[in-house]
């Protein structure tokens, strides 16, 4: 699914060369998600920069990061979201 997004969001943005991916590190599909962006950036020529979010209150930190890499687009893998309603 992530190499998926990354594809639609370079034919979307076709000069994009670096990319800030939000991930959730505790979620469970995080590792698959990353490895399956970092195969498709390869091939896109896309230059992936991982950011991580655990909570809503990590937000903030995480875009600054995104920021400071000097990303030309964010692309959010679906993950961090789900595990907001977990339990903490």
């Amino acid at each position: 699914m992530g190499g998926k997004r990354l594809q639609l969001l370079k034919e979307a943005v076709p000069k994009a060369t670096r990319v800030a991916i939000l991930l959730n590190p505790t979620g469970t599909s995080a590792a698959l998600q990353l490895r399956e962006a970092e195969l498709a950036a390869r091939r896109l020529g896309v230059k992936l920069h991982p950011v991580e979010a655990q909570r809503a209150e990590d937000l903030e930190t995480t875009f600054q990061t995104a920021t400071v890499a000097r990303g030309h687009a964010f692309l959010w893998t679906g993950a961090a979201a789900k595990q907001r309603d977990s339990p903490s």
